[in-house]
């Protein structure tokens, strides 16, 4: 994954939150979200906390859709695995370690939800 992919993933978690108060569908751009964490130029050491903040943020978005959806019905074992992924987040001190675990994250969220990263699997 790259520092695009990172900026994907946490415009994609806004833009499903949208859908939920309009169905039109949104795209957002660079810095979209409201903290403007979306950016693929923040994606570096030097920046690991805005780093940290945009996924762990975007991770809960994520987490929340899971969990007011009615027809998922997660397990304690898979909420509890949920949290260990923005725990491991809020732990990270590089973007190397908040890259696996946002690859990690996306491989787990796919069982319930497939299609939500099927346009950023290649960053």
């Amino acid at each position: 994954m790259s520092a695009l992919g990172y900026e994907h993933f946490v415009l994609k978690a806004f833009e499903l939150k949208m859908l939920e108060s309009d169905t039109t569908p949104k795209t957002l751009m660079r810095s979209g979200d409201p903290a403007m964490s979306a950016n693929a130029d923040y994606y570096s050491d030097g920046n690991i906390t805005m780093v940290i903040i945009g996924t762990s943020y975007a991770m809960s978005i994520f987490v929340s859709i899971l969990q007011n959806d009615p027809e998922i019905h997660l397990s304690n074992e898979e909420a509890k695995r949920l949290d260990d992924y923005l725990a491991k987040i809020l732990k990270s001190k590089t973007v190397t370690t908040v890259t696996k675990c946002i690859e990690e994250f996306k491989e787990f969220y796919n069982i319930f939800k497939p299609d939500c990263f099927r346009y950023t699997q290649d960053y």
